[in-house]
């Protein structure tokens, strides 16, 4: 799935280079206007686009046909819950949306600390693991896998990540607009984007860099609203919440400032802890921390 999406992500940053007005080619106006717009556009594919239930419904099938050993007792439905499990995790490009922003921010927090002095690029390593355990909750096991697994810093994009989380707003932004215009679900149920292509590139990919940023997001989408891209991430919170609290045994508390769930399985019965990780790794192949990782009060919860 890492390898997918990350495919799916970079196609979304192609056809907008590709389908910049040909008027505007060889020209300095001939590509993408900001790299917030640029990211709007593979985030918007990875992830409204590739990880929806439309188009979970095209891309198993094909899976399928070339992986039918490991895909064969595989539904739509457990197809649709594993592309979109929310965990922390180490690797950006691996995040799932609930978590993607945290990964964002450690970065962004990182950048201004070093231009602010406070810590020079020695401190690199050991700032980063702290401040993934304190979003994230995850301990850094090897630089590779921390602060050494992207490549902007080391290519001079200092500043870029940013734009990372403000093109996954912009989406949800045009995500509304679009559906005014067309059945986006039932195109990507088709399996032909050419509907969904051809509306980005009359609102957005025509005009390469001919427009300002803010004012060609604003000429589709009015003015920026964050709270529409909460709204969205809300809907796969509750999806989540819903489908566990129809689970027996298990009651869940429902999340308001956070994006994890605390479940009380006391109610499944298992004689311990590490009985109940077991099978919800095994059996429920479920995302999650241990409630003992909050303390001794936490037997029993996930």
């Amino acid at each position: 799935a890492s390898s997918l999406y990350s495919v799916v992500h970079e196609g979304g940053h192609a056809l907008y280079e590709l389908h910049v007005g040909r008027e505007l080619s060889r020209t300095c106006l001939g590509g993408g206007v900001s790299m917030a717009i640029h990211e709007s556009q593979s985030r918007f594919y990875e992830n409204i686009i590739g990880r929806s239930r439309a188009f979970c419904s095209v891309l198993l099938p094909w899976l399928k046909e070339h992986f039918p050993e490991q895909l064969v007792d595989m539904t739509e439905e457990q197809f649709y819950r594993m592309v979109n499990r929310s965990q922390p995790s180490l690797i950006r490009t691996e995040a799932d949306e609930l978590t993607y922003c945290l990964h964002i921010m450690v970065r962004y927090e990182l950048e201004k600390q070093m231009f602010a002095g406070t810590i020079t690029a020695h401190d690199l390593p050991a700032a980063w693991n702290r401040l993934y355990k304190e979003y994230l909750g995850v301990d850094v096991p090897s630089d590779r896998e921390g602060v050494l697994q992207d490549s902007h810093w080391a290519n001079g994009n200092i500043g870029y990540f940013p734009s990372y989380a403000i093109g996954s707003a912009y989406g949800a932004q045009y995500l509304l607009e679009m559906q005014k215009d067309l059945d986006v679900e039932a195109a990507v149920r088709s399996g032909k984007l050419t509907a969904i292509n051809r509306w980005l590139e009359e609102k957005i990919w025509k005009y390469g860099c001919m427009k300002d940023p803010v004012a060609l997001f604003e000429s589709v989408c009015g003015p920026f609203r964050p709270e529409e891209y909460v709204a969205y991430l809300e809907k796969n919170r509750d999806l989540v919440e819903q489908t566990l609290k129809d689970v027996p045994g298990i009651e869940v508390t429902h999340a308001e400032g956070t994006y994890l769930l605390w479940l009380d399985c006391r109610g499944l019965g298992f004689e311990s802890q590490k009985a109940l990780d077991k099978w919800l790794v095994e059996i429920a192949k479920l995302g999650f921390n241990s409630g003992m990782s909050f303390g001794p009060e936490g037997e029993g919860y996930a």
